[in-house]
């Protein structure tokens, strides 16, 4: 039976999955580490604070991610991309990017520190917690630098370690602030997470000191700032495909609205982890793919990645709301779960929006990217006005995915016939996701049988396993099985 199963491993160890999966694997484990800390977090989160809290931290943390870039000006965005033009002044290029952006960030962040009692209340959160959100802030611009580094040499192991210290530092910390910080727990916990933040940037600070020269050139910073500029109003962008909604839901509906479709989002941003994952794997090979000019690899490794994801999403689209079960103390929180599935299909439209950014990433055309999140952005600020308050703040998940799938469309556009980048396997592609639509009802169907409870799990199980077949059988159909 042993070299049964060693004969069929060394068989798909052959496959050009392998070594992404590999990879991902890494990564997806210490991301899976780190979302198992969902396990714990979530249910005390919601223990302790109600929708409207929860709302307020949630809205708290989208504002740290675009806070991120416009404090730094994203100076520090540039350091992986240097890393494959394989030359050997990457240390002292690591010097500059870490030297402008810390210049940009006492600037920037005392000019934000002057209007903090306008954002406050603009963003409908308590003042008091934007001196921490400064805090927070620094700490996640290092943790982003550091994500950067190690991502681009494949160190998958020591990224995944310290992702997984960076997380449970910050929990732990957040933990004591809801606890003993101060009578308002959502305040607390926003109080601990900085603190964490800060103290964790100086130890990642440290270990990246081996890979960076105190060295100042106006070379690279031309370089930094002709490839990172472009892309600010591209990630702002996307913050707002990701993060408008909840700041509309919050400001125009109720922040217990908020809480509970971002209680929604934080399950199905599940995918978003595993794409994430999937992408950090297969950087090194594409870059070495695009080098050589062997796009036909490329292809199968969109194919790949591709599979991997509609895998994830299969699993999610069956098994969201009792993973969301877990996750939640209160039965207020579950009426967001319906909407988890609709949330993980746009992030399967964009995943491949992501597959083809990557070559406008290559040829360091950013300012493609920024004009098609900013499209997209747009469309999703113009929906979210107009749907949300004839529907209801659950409008908000179908206007997301509304706007994924517009901006696939953009980016293909952009890739095809302006910039005339490799074609990738669109109707490959699309076919995995028009699987994911067709498991909707087969998921609704099943759910809705009356059953005991573990039979019905179990008849999910099953289903999923026959799809997971249906995807992988053109590789399953090779394997030998004979011992």
């Amino acid at each position: 039976m042993l070299s049964f199963i060693k004969s069929i491993f060394q068989q798909v160890k052959k496959y050009k999955f392998f070594d992404t999966f590999k990879h991902t694997s890494t990564y997806f484990s210490g991301k899976m580490v780190v979302q198992g800390l969902a396990l714990v977090s979530m249910p005390v989160y919601t223990y302790f604070l109600d929708e409207a809290g929860f709302g307020v931290i949630s809205v708290f943390g989208s504002l740290v991610s675009m806070m991120t870039i416009l404090l730094t000006l994203n100076l520090n965005g540039s350091v992986g991309r240097y890393y494959f033009e394989e030359r050997d002044d990457w240390k002292e290029f690591n010097g500059t990017s870490m030297i402008a952006a810390l210049a940009a960030f006492l600037v920037f962040g005392a000019t934000f520190y002057y209007f903090k009692d306008w954002i406050a209340e603009t963003a409908n959160l308590p003042k008091q917690t934007m001196i921490w959100l400064l805090f927070t802030v620094f700490g996640t611009s290092v943790w982003r630098t550091f994500e950067m580094f190690f991502i681009a040499r494949k160190e998958s192991k020591l990224y995944a370690k310290n992702e997984i210290i960076y997380h449970y530092s910050k929990f732990g910390l957040a933990l004591v602030g809801i606890l003993f910080l101060t009578s308002d727990r959502s305040t607390g916990k926003i109080m601990g997470e900085g603190i964490a933040a800060s103290l964790i940037a100086l130890y990642l600070l440290y270990k990246l000191m081996p890979y960076v020269k105190l060295h100042f050139s106006w070379a690279h910073l031309k370089y930094i700032c002709y490839f990172t500029f472009p892309l600010i109003p591209y990630i702002l962008s996307g913050q707002i495909l990701n993060y408008f909604d909840q700041f509309f839901i919050i400001s125009t509906v109720s922040q217990a609205s908020a809480g509970l479709y971002s209680f929604a989002y934080k399950v199905g941003t599940l995918l978003n982890m595993l794409l994430l994952a999937l992408m950090a794997a297969a950087g090194p090979d594409f870059y070495k793919w695009m080098n050589a000019k062997e796009y036909g690899e490329l292809r199968g490794q969109v194919i790949s990645i591709m599979k991997l994801l509609t895998l994830g999403a299969s699993f999610l689209i069956f098994f969201a709301v009792d993973v969301g079960d877990l996750l939640a103390s209160k039965d207020g929180f579950n009426a967001a779960l319906p909407l988890v599935p609709i949330i993980v299909l746009g992030y399967a439209f964009f995943g491949i929006a992501q597959l083809y950014n990557r070559f406008i990433f290559y040829a360091k055309k950013n300012i493609w990217l920024a004009i098609i999140m900013i499209i997209a952005g747009i469309l999703n600020i113009y929906l979210n006005m107009y749907f949300v308050p004839l529907y209801g703040w659950q409008a908000a998940a179908y206007t997301t995915l509304a706007s994924y799938a517009f901006m696939m469309v953009l980016s293909w556009i952009v890739n095809k016939f302006i910039l005339k980048n490799p074609d990738l396997p669109m109707f490959q592609m699309l076919k995995y996701v028009a699987l994911l639509f067709l498991l909707l009802p087969i998921y609704y169907y099943v759910i809705d049988i009356e059953m005991n409870y573990f039979l019905n799990i179990l008849l999910r199980l099953v289903v999923f396993g026959i799809v997971a077949i249906i995807i992988f059988w053109s590789k399953l159909s090779t394997l030998k099985f004979n011992e």
